[in-house]
């Protein structure tokens, strides 16, 4: 809808301004963006359960996103197997108005993508997406939203951005079928291998645009026993943009033949871990009843609950840097 504004109306004025801001209102309280099961597009949810369509076509839609002032909206357009089509990021106004697409085919320098599974909009210049390369390995990368331009990529998964959007964060990338024992975790930020120690130490820098890339960790064996093999939970960035807390499950792995890989576990323990861009990481047990499956929330840049159901601990780096339980 469209209001004229005539100078020297005060009235008409007013009534266009509470138009607009009540517009405005309307969409930055719309509860969500789905695709629709039955047309594959994108619907607007809103509080009171109306839906309206947003987009329409041959093409399927995915991984809708919200700009960060809510005005915009961008999603991943893919034609339907086994249709062939160019992959592109498609940005729409509120109304459903196409007003940029991004080619996703492959370049000189950059191998494109098929299939995007998330979309975030990073400021009023980057778009990030995350793009699926098979079922250990994505691509992470940020595109300029004026000139379409791929600025930056990073392989690996879980990423995770600062509450900035200033650094990321993210798990390294391991081969695909790799056995049990090269699935060991390692975390990344900006290119840059933080945790475990070991995996700083083995780190190598890749050619091109990906930042460091970790081959296989070297874990130790001994007489058939690998010992120190990481596994993460998700990662929860510190108010301060420069850390991130986790929870590091490590064990020791020996084959058992014909049984399941998880069978061949021994000595499990686990890890409150906090690592980042400014300090050698620090870590310490967790309580007995928690699991990975707890959750870390930040209280101030060195403080910090652990939540295990209905229960909580608190935590504190002191500041020497190193991580305690707080009494």
């Amino acid at each position: 809808m469209i209001y004229r504004r005539h100078t020297g109306n005060a009235k008409l004025c007013g009534l266009f301004l509470f138009l607009t801001l009540l517009a405005l209102s309307c969409f930055a309280s719309a509860q969500s963006l789905e695709i629709s099961s039955e047309d594959q597009q994108v619907w607007l949810i809103w509080p009171d359960g109306r839906c309206e369509q947003l987009t329409s076509g041959p093409q399927n839609a995915g991984a809708p996103a919200w700009s960060v002032d809510h005005q915009l909206i961008a999603f991943f357009r893919y034609c339907p197997a086994p249709v062939q089509c160019t992959p592109r990021i498609v940005v729409i106004d509120q109304g459903g108005n196409v007003l940029k697409e991004f080619s996703l085919n492959a370049t000189s320098d950059w191998e494109g993508c098929n299939s995007v599974t998330n979309i975030d909009f990073l400021d009023s210049k980057r778009i990030g997406f995350d793009c699926h390369i098979n079922p250990s390995l994505g691509e992470y990368t940020t595109m300029d939203f004026g000139t379409g331009q791929m600025l930056q990529h990073w392989l690996g998964f879980a990423f995770t951005w600062s509450p900035d959007k200033s650094h990321l964060a993210y798990h390294g990338w391991i081969p695909h079928f790799s056995p049990p024992y090269g699935h060991s975790s390692y975390l990344q930020i900006d290119g840059r291998t933080v945790y475990p120690p070991d995996a700083i130490a083995g780190a190598s820098i890749s050619e091109g645009q990906h930042g460091a890339k970790l081959e296989m960790h070297s874990i130790e064996e001994s007489s058939g026993l690998y010992r120190n093999i990481h596994e993460f939970s998700q990662f929860f960035w510190a108010p301060d943009n420069r850390k991130v807390a986790l929870i590091d499950r490590i064990y020791d792995w020996k084959e058992v033949k014909n049984q399941p890989e998880n069978i061949g576990e021994r000595n499990v323990r686990r890890f409150i871990v906090i690592a980042g861009l400014d300090a050698e990481s620090t870590t310490l047990p967790m309580l007995k009843r928690c699991n990975a499956q707890s959750k870390i929330e930040w209280r101030s840049d060195n403080e910090l609950d652990l939540l295990c159901g209905a229960e909580s601990a608190r935590y504190v780096i002191n500041k020497a840097g190193i991580l305690e339980k707080s009494p």
